[in-house]
C-alpha cells in the first residue's frame, strides 16, 4: 500500500498504463490471501459484482443496503449466476461503487468475499476488506468501460467454489 501511489505516478510520468500498477497489486493480495479464501466455508462467502455488469436495460431497482436488487431477467449473466447462488445460501450483491463492499461487511462480517470489478474498482475494494482482515480473492473483468461490461463467470463460479 505504501508505494502504490509513488509506483502510479511513475508509471504515469513514463506514459505507461497505470492500470499495470492495480493489476500487479490485485494478484499480489490474491497470490497472499488465496489460501485463507479458499480455507472458508462455501456457504460464508458472498460475492460482489459491479454494477457495470448489469444490461444497460435492467430494470432492476437499486437500495442502499443491497445495492441492486437483480431480478433475474436475462438480459445479463447475473441472473443466471444468482440462481446458482440462491440454492447454495451463498450471498450476492451488485454494488454501485467499491466503497459499497464496506455496507455489505457490516451485515456479513464473517464472510469471505470473492470481487469482481475493473481494475481501479478490484483494488480499492480490495484494500479495504485487507485493512479488515477479511478472506477474499479479486477477479478482474474481461471488458471494461462502465457499461454492459463482461467477466468470465465460468472461472467466477471456479473460484466461488474451490475448498482447499
Amino acid at each position: 500500500d505504501t508505494l502504490y501511489y509513488p509506483l502510479k505516478r511513475l508509471v504515469a510520468s513514463l506514459y505507461l498504463d497505470e492500470s499495470v500498477v492495480d493489476r500487479i497489486e490485485i494478484d499480489i493480495r490474491n497470490n497472499i490471501l488465496k489460501n485463507e479464501y479458499y480455507a472458508s466455508k462455501v456457504k460464508d462467502r458472498i460475492v460482489v459484482f459491479p454494477y457495470c455488469l448489469r444490461s444497460i436495460e435492467c430494470k432492476a431497482q437499486v437500495s442502499p443496503e443491497l445495492g441492486v436488487n437483480c431480478i433475474k431477467c436475462g438480459k445479463c449473466k447475473i441472473g443466471d449466476f444468482k440462481k446458482v447462488c440462491d440454492e447454495n445460501s451463498i450471498k450476492v450483491f451488485i454494488a454501485p461503487g467499491g466503497s459499497f463492499v464496506k455496507r455489505v461487511l457490516k451485515k456479513h462480517p464473517k464472510s469471505s468475499v470473492l470481487l469482481v470489478a475493473c481494475h481501479v474498482e478490484l483494488n480499492e475494494m480490495m484494500r479495504i476488506l485487507s485493512s479488515k482482515r477479511i478472506p477474499e480473492y479479486g477477479v478482474l473483468l474481461d471488458k471494461t468501460g462502465c457499461i454492459e461490461t463482461n467477466v468470465d463467470m465460468e472461472l467466477v463460479k471456479e473460484i466461488l467454489f474451490e475448498v482447499r
